[in-house]
């Protein structure tokens, strides 16, 4: 179980390894991180559980509020959560406030050195590039059709 000082303490090793200005969890237990091609991660400290969440949001796969294109993004990522090899322990989730897939993978389920959770911070961010990469391209050829722009909105829709 990792207490609140040690994510601020793997954050600012994440900060210094990679080269950034140092994150530190805001009073929410938030840090927020930009990076590639408009991608996020966004760090959030569960007290509770004494987990450091990481979530990516994948703004390409987004709820339209059609039951049946909500259904087919659902049914698509619950088959890609399956097996979780294929995702490294990170796994697919919906934030039904704003209805936007993450990807989330957990840091300090276990307690372990820092270098190896920043390591495994690292290797996430990496990951998330390649997923978004093969979800691209998993919707190109699929029965669900590229995202389609209404306005400033991105919404996934059945072919």
């Amino acid at each position: 179980m990792l207490s609140r000082e040690d994510a601020d303490i793997v954050l600012d090793a994440f900060s210094k390894n990679v080269g950034i200005a140092t994150l530190r969890l805001d009073q929410s237990g938030t840090a927020l991180l930009a990076f590639g091609d408009a991608q996020e991660l966004i760090f959030h400290y569960v007290a509770q559980s004494g987990q450091l969440q990481v979530w990516s949001p994948l703004h390409g796969l987004t709820l339209s509020g059609t039951t049946q294109e909500d259904s087919a993004l659902m049914h698509y990522l619950l088959k890609k959560n399956f097996p979780s090899a294929t995702l490294s322990g990170a796994y697919f989730a919906i934030d039904a406030d704003i209805g936007v897939a993450l990807l989330g993978y957990v840091i300090g389920k276990d307690v372990y050195a820092v270098d190896k959770m920043v390591a495994d911070i690292k290797a996430f961010a990496y990951r998330v590039i390649d997923i978004v990469a093969a979800v691209e391209k998993d919707v190109a050829m699929s029965a669900l059709s590229p995202p389609k722009v209404v306005g400033d909105d991105v919404t996934m829709i059945k072919a």
